[in-house]
């Protein structure tokens, strides 16, 4: 059964350029942003020193799957602890910029003194935030790119997590 697309929902694509200023704020893309009302998001630690952002409506769908993990599954507990003390929810503002906690800023490793450009990308569902060297040094081929949207599109259970896990 296929799903409708809903006339609101955000769909993130594309690759921004911009800084983080000394009060660790970056801008968000008005495409990226809801014009009818405050846009909130999620922000977590990525692998590769990278940071994901996630708009709310993805995030409840992320919290309805974290809700069905037994409390007695320590391994997946501890992740989520892990990831929940460095997660943090922002929501942009009137300028659409959003503020990124140094705990956040740390795991990343980026020196935002030495080179402050941060490069958004967006990732359909998410926006991933890299530094600039980071994207520059972290694309696969298109040939590779290109295989794993077609094992997307020809996955019929909805665990995409499996199929990217290859990347």
């Amino acid at each position: 059964m296929s799903e409708s697309i809903e006339e609101n929902e955000l769909f993130l694509v594309g690759e921004y350029q911009h800084t983080i200023d000394n009060q660790r704020r970056t801008a968000i893309p008005s495409s990226w942003r809801n014009k009818k009302e405050k846009t909130t998001f999620f922000l977590f630690p990525g692998r590769n020193a990278t940071l994901q952002l996630i708009p709310r409506a993805t995030f409840k769908s992320f919290l309805e799957k974290v809700k069905k993990i037994s409390f007695a599954n320590a391994k997946a507990g501890l992740a989520l602890a892990q990831i929940g003390a460095k997660a943090q929810e922002c929501s942009c503002d009137k300028q659409g910029r959003i503020q990124i906690s140094q705990k956040l800023l740390n795991h990343t490793k980026w020196d935002i003194k030495k080179d402050s450009s941060v490069v958004l990308v967006g990732a359909f569902s998410h926006i991933q935030l890299f530094s600039k060297t980071a994207w520059e040094t972290s694309q696969i081929s298109d040939e590779d790119c290109l295989d794993q949207i077609q094992a997307i599109h020809e996955n019929d259970d909805g665990d995409i997590m499996k199929l990217l896990q290859g990347l």
